[in-house]
């Protein structure tokens, strides 16, 4: 072994010790065999265009969420979470909140309209959707605990009774849009997930072709691909006798491992409840 080779061992020594276990991962150990032989430099474009398409992709699937409507269905739940709080006061709990019932349930209904007129272009999807159900029950629950109260004013009768009733047509009309037009709430409902799953086939072609200009960049480099891979062998033991598992490098150059950890979307609760709506709908789809 030369003085070279004694000096870039324990250059990557060092940067492992220096590393929390928890971060040392085969793409870690690429990063650092590459730096300590002065290869990181002229492969750093390749790992930016990387990251610029790993975000293009994901940026581009989320575009395909259930959109902002998702959103207001949760602000929905919460204001009527709200209002039905409000029923403490009508028994004496605390008198301060009386007025929240009556001038909430308005809000909540106005909310559920906006959500249910547009579903007229298109359904919503069932987050939303669902989310627009919880607020009905709520504001219906509030909303008759309220009306059996002693002390009710005419304005807050009113505005219970209509908000129950524009409440009740909004939700009707959410759920029957998504009757009528099935396939359209299956692509609302699956937006997300099916746009992850395309984004992750494409970034499997794309990482294919970047592991390829990797190993063509070092080879031009002049870089000793088997010296690399032996280095990088070297870095796993040191990580493994500070108790790092699961260093098993991605068949390729050094520098492999990294490309792949970047051009890849992880799977996350998105695939989770994703996998379980598409097993609702192909049950659907059979029963019907």
């Amino acid at each position: 072994m030369t003085n070279t080779d004694s000096n870039v061992q324990a250059e990557i020594a060092k940067a492992v010790e220096a590393t929390h276990v928890n971060d040392l991962n085969a793409a870690r150990l690429d990063e650092i065999v590459l730096a300590a032989t002065d290869n990181d430099e002229s492969t750093a474009d390749i790992f930016r265009s990387a990251e610029k398409l790993e975000f293009d992709a994901s940026h581009k699937a989320y575009q395909r969420d259930e959109g902002p409507w998702g959103g207001v269905g949760v602000l929905t739940v919460i204001i009527a979470a709200a209002a039905a709080g409000g029923i403490f006061g009508r028994y004496g709990q605390s008198p301060a909140l009386m007025w929240m019932p009556p001038v909430l349930s308005p809000v909540v209904a106005v909310l559920i309209t906006l959500i249910a007129v547009a579903s007229m272009r298109k359904p919503v999807g069932r987050n939303a959707a669902g989310s627009c159900v919880i607020a009905l029950v709520l504001i219906m629950a509030a909303g008759v605990v309220t009306l059996i109260a002693p002390g009710l004013e005419t304005w807050e009768q009113v505005s219970v009774i209509a908000s129950m009733a524009v409440g009740f047509a909004g939700v009707a009309w959410i759920q029957l849009a998504r009757a009528r037009n099935p396939e359209a709430a299956r692509e609302r409902d699956l937006g997300l997930f099916l746009a992850r799953r395309e984004a992750r086939a494409a970034l499997a072609e794309e990482r294919e072709r970047a592991i390829h200009t990797l190993d063509e960049r070092l080879r031009h480099a002049g870089a000793d691909v088997g010296s690399l891979e032996a280095l990088w062998t070297y870095a796993a033991g040191c990580a493994e006798k500070r108790g790092a598992k699961g260093l098993e490098r991605v068949t390729g150059p050094v520098g492999a491992s990294k490309l792949t950890a970047i051009l890849d979307i992880p799977r996350d609760h998105h695939d989770i409840a994703g996998e379980r709506t598409e097993a609702a709908w192909e049950a659907k789809r059979q029963s019907s």
